[in-house]
């Protein structure tokens, strides 16, 4: 199994990510209440965010190469802005 960072070029916060099912789940630990999760099988995103945590950039760790090419379509950088 090979790490595959996403690739976030200022991040503030580094997520943990854990597998639930489908589910990709990453939790910030400095931010309690942040989680982002993505079911690749369905192509869902959802981001949970308190106020707090939404004054960081979060980023994270998958383990799938394909699971990061997926979220590459969820995660727009500032190479892919125009």
């Amino acid at each position: 199994m090979q790490n595959v960072n996403i690739n976030f070029k200022n991040i503030d916060h580094a997520c943990k990510m854990h597998r639930e099912g489908d589910w990709e789940i990453w939790e910030c630990p400095q931010c309690p209440g942040y989680a982002k999760k993505f079911n690749h099988k369905l192509g869902i995103m959802e981001t949970n965010e308190t106020d707090y945590s939404k004054q960081f950039v979060h980023g994270g760790m998958s383990y799938e190469k394909e699971i990061q090419e997926i979220l590459s379509r969820y995660v727009e950088g500032p190479e892919t802005k125009q």
